[in-house]
């Protein structure tokens, strides 16, 4: 019997520090030479720098270089990072760690 409470104690501590949510990033991509905003930007959660997790996940910029990113990840103990690819054409790729929650980045993209 007391294996068996201390089994539920360690299944509910093991639950509360588990992290299931929704990880959101908003910010905007722009040209690091000209300053301005790069629109049509290619954005995709990435595990490594070079391979992209799912090809459908994709978004893009707006015209005014803008985007957000909702992924849902599981992690247990510790909430996992997310690992962003910008891509464009005439662009160099740019691949980015983000913790939890990150409003307004700024994203430049070198040539």
């Amino acid at each position: 019997m007391k294996t068996l409470k201390i089994g539920i104690l360690v299944s509910i501590f093991a639950i509360l520090n588990s992290c299931t949510f929704l990880r959101y990033v908003q910010g905007t991509v722009i040209d690091a030479e000209t300053q301005l905003p790069v629109g049509n930007v290619r954005i995709g959660e990435d595990n490594s720098p070079d391979f992209i997790v799912n090809a459908d996940s994709f978004v893009y910029t707006d015209s005014l270089g803008n985007f957000e990113i909702f992924s849902p990840k599981a992690g247990l103990f510790v909430c996992p990072k997310m690992f962003l690819s910008f891509e464009k054409e005439g662009y160099n790729k740019v691949t980015k760690k983000y913790r939890n929650w990150n409003d307004n980045v700024v994203v430049l993209l070198g040539k």
